[in-house]
């Protein structure tokens, strides 16, 4: 399974480089997680997890692909993947997350 996520830089300069990761918080969840940086217009793959050289104003996308490696219940308080956007310097610049479930 995939989503996608998209970041814009509303700031007035360039921040660098964005590292984009993902974790479950404190939820021990069998699965995997890749992702990977796409171009907004077409969603193809066009790099890895790091976003180079956000400039002012730019948008960004990237795929989070999962992999359930087991069955996981709906809990979407608990059950969730979180996505963070780090600068150079480590810190927190964006972020957001989802609900996941094995359910349907």
């Amino acid at each position: 399974n995939a989503f996608a996520v998209a970041l814009s830089n509303v700031g007035v300069a360039a921040t660098g480089d964005i590292t984009v990761s993902a974790h479950t918080g404190s939820a021990s969840l069998p699965i995997s997680i890749s992702i990977q940086e796409t171009d907004p217009a077409t969603g193809s793959i066009i790099g890895d997890h790091v976003l180079n050289d956000l400039g002012a104003g730019q948008n960004r996308t990237v795929a989070v692909f999962v992999s359930f490696h087991g069955c996981g219940t709906f809990d979407p308080a608990v059950n969730r993947i979180f996505i963070e956007f780090r600068d150079p310097a480590n810190n927190v610049v964006g972020s957001t997350s989802t609900a996941i479930s094995t359910n349907r």
